[in-house]
């Protein structure tokens, strides 16, 4: 936002992204070393049968645990589509915010996410991560859609806690399967992931037009965060009764 707005190029902050992610492959495929040894005998090769979306629901719906899982990790990136999709259009039309201040904005709560993870879930342990997670995503919605402006960073401040909610969530679903399976168990969550967004975006930003549009009953700009909201209150549900108090599996901690 703040390239865009700075250089008139609305355009930049893409080619700058663009390149980020190019030097992040590369620097992968070339730097990072492998995580696991060839002669562990436990490391699997790739196997293009499996490494592709069926294979992801195929290994998603080995146990019910699992399924519940995917479910609630579904529901949490619905929210979260909409609080990404809608952001500058957001604050634009309540708060008058041009790219910039958006874009500092989305930066201020990108260093917490980074950031609060690792404070967070060592303290917490997994299981409660998870859950306290879910909760402080409900809650940030709740209050991004309502607050003004001069609370907002106390919101955005809630919306990082609650970013435990993910590293946690792909914890439990990989300490569900055996060592072999761990990367073919995060490349399925991904799976799941990449499927809800390219369904919550434009779901996410229909809801939020209609909000500000003269069809709406009463113009609510936070209606899809409220939206948000509901979704993770239901990805606690299906946590709290499926996954935590069933403890459906012994390796949680």
């Amino acid at each position: 936002g703040i390239l865009a707005s700075r250089t008139g190029n609305i355009r930049l902050p893409l080619y700058v992204g663009m390149g980020l992610c190019s030097f992040n492959a590369a620097f992968t495929a070339t730097l990072v070393p492998e995580p696991r040894a060839r002669d562990n005998g436990r490391r699997r090769d790739l196997d293009l049968a499996r490494a592709n979306p069926v294979g992801a629901v195929k290994l998603l719906a080995r146990s019910k645990l699992l399924v519940a899982l995917s479910a609630s990790y579904f529901c949490t990136w619905v929210a979260h589509s909409g609080l990404q999709v809608n952001w500058i259009n957001f604050t634009d039309y309540k708060f008058g915010w041009g790219a910039a201040t958006s874009g500092a904005s989305l930066a201020f709560m990108g260093l917490l996410v980074a950031a609060m993870p690792k404070l967070v879930i060592p303290r917490l342990g997994v299981q409660r991560s998870l859950r306290y997670g879910i909760l402080a995503l409900a809650l940030a919605n709740l209050l991004l859609a309502v607050v003004p402006a001069s609370l907002v960073g106390a919101a955005l401040g809630v919306v990082a806690l609650g970013s435990i909610v993910f590293p946690a969530t792909l914890a439990v679903m990989t300490m569900q399967v055996d060592q072999s399976e761990v990367g073919a168990m995060q490349g399925a969550a991904d799976t799941v992931k990449t499927l809800t967004t390219a369904i919550a975006y434009p779901f996410m930003s229909c809801i939020f037009g209609f909000s500000i549009s003269d069809k709406a009953p009463v113009k609510f700009p936070g209606t899809s965060l409220l939206v948000g909201s509901l979704m993770m209150m239901i990805s606690y549900i299906i946590v709290h009764f499926l996954v935590l108090k069933k403890n459906m599996n012994t390796k949680m901690k």
